[in-house]
């Protein structure tokens, strides 16, 4: 499939798809959607829908590879610091916009939580530089950075926020976006375990997983409050890449998992509990 089709195009076929196999009671209403705007902080399709809609149980369209079943995302925040000083000699004692824009992120990375190192990645804050800028207009100079934060379970974007404004230097000023808290729906979730019986129905090895990007999950699980699971073909360690592409024998298998799963949950394609929740399946992390 062409470049896109591991992320987005791929899921969303496969569940197309499986839609129109489906075998479940007239009382049983399926829909799917493809939400625009995912990969931006605003998650505009996601929000609209979770407005909208209260659905009884939800699958979140993502790559997870045919085998696995992702269990949840991490939080995110991304912020933009921006300093402002007045105009002066290079060669002078006093700091740079750009020199207390550095000093302030530097500030807010020895104060953020520390859980050790030894945890796993999803478990742990994770910070990356997105973006610096600096401008002058020979009176002002200013200086940008942008921070994007990866949060934990139990790290809320709030706690980020404080410590961002403890920090904030003279003439400092900041603004986030994208702030979603970490959602992480347990093994005996129902939709987690119709989809791990597909999986085995259909010849496969279950594998829960954990990943630590964010996803529109974050947007409708506090929303919803409903049984929910990721699950999609292909390698999401190829996302955003020159080499994002789907693999069409895993495209074909998660065609036959999905359908198995929405007639788990349609009330019509047995017990998925018939396997117990945590037996026989590995549990992995991923972005």
């Amino acid at each position: 499939m062409q470049a896109g089709g591991d992320c987005a195009k791929g899921p969303l076929v496969a569940m197309l798809f499986a839609a129109a196999r489906e075998r479940v009671g007239e009382d049983v209403l399926i829909r799917v959607a493809g939400a625009v705007g995912e990969e931006t902080p605003r998650s505009v399709g996601a929000r609209a829908l979770a407005e909208k809609w209260r659905p009884d149980a939800c699958i979140i369209g993502e790559p997870s590879g045919w085998e696995g079943v992702t269990l949840g995302y991490k939080g995110r925040c991304v912020a933009t610091l921006r300093v402002e000083r007045g105009c002066a000699h290079s060669a002078g004692p006093g700091e740079s916009a750009g020199d207390a824009a550095i000093a302030w992120r530097e500030r807010i990375v020895a104060a953020l939580p520390s859980r050790g190192e030894s945890l796993a990645v999803f478990d742990r804050v994770q910070h990356t530089v997105r973006g610096m800028r600096s401008s002058s207009d020979g009176l002002i100079e200013a200086a940008e950075v942008e921070i994007g934060f990866r949060l934990p379970p139990g790290i809320g974007p709030g706690e980020v926020k404080e410590l961002i404004a403890r920090a904030r230097p003279q003439g400092g000023l900041f603004t986030t976006e994208g702030d979603e808290v970490a959602h992480l729906s347990p093994r005996s979730d129902e939709v987690v375990a119709a989809l791990t019986a597909a999986i085995r129905a259909e010849g496969g090895r279950p594998v829960h997983k954990r990943k630590t990007g964010t996803s529109d999950m974050n947007v409708v699980a506090p929303v919803w409050r409903c049984p929910m699971a990721a699950y999609g073909p292909g390698d999401s360690s190829l996302d955003h890449t020159p080499e994002e592409r789907i693999d069409l024998r895993e495209f074909t298998r998660s065609i036959g998992v999905l359908a198995r799963a929405v007639e788990v949950l349609g009330g019509s394609g047995g017990d998925p509990a018939a396997t117990p929740a945590g037996q026989g399946q590995a549990e992995k992390e991923g972005r």
